[in-house]
């Protein structure tokens, strides 16, 4: 998946979260926050509880409408980390 921004380029690399291999300071792309929520069985509203932030923090990361401060993008990943990926049927 690549970046709607014409000068940065960034890829998913399936099976992975978005900050994996980049460090809490590269940027993550809502679209792959979207997904790994998706693959893991979680509505908005579950990823929003357990990552303590509003539902709309969630919709807004992953439209993206804002870019998260650090703390913020740290519990939403912690929270995709700790939450099983479902098995594929």
């Amino acid at each position: 998946m690549l970046s709607k921004r014409k000068d940065v380029e960034t890829r998913a690399v399936p099976g992975r979260l978005p900050s994996e291999g980049k460090g809490m300071t590269g940027r993550t792309d809502g679209q792959s926050i979207s997904k790994a929520r998706i693959e893991r069985g979680l509505s908005r509203r579950e990823l929003a509880r357990r990552a303590r932030v509003s539902v709309a923090t969630v919709h807004n990361l992953e439209t993206g409408k804002y870019q998260p401060r650090g703390t913020t993008l740290r519990k939403v990943l912690a929270a995709l980390q700790k939450a099983p990926k479902l098995p594929e049927l």
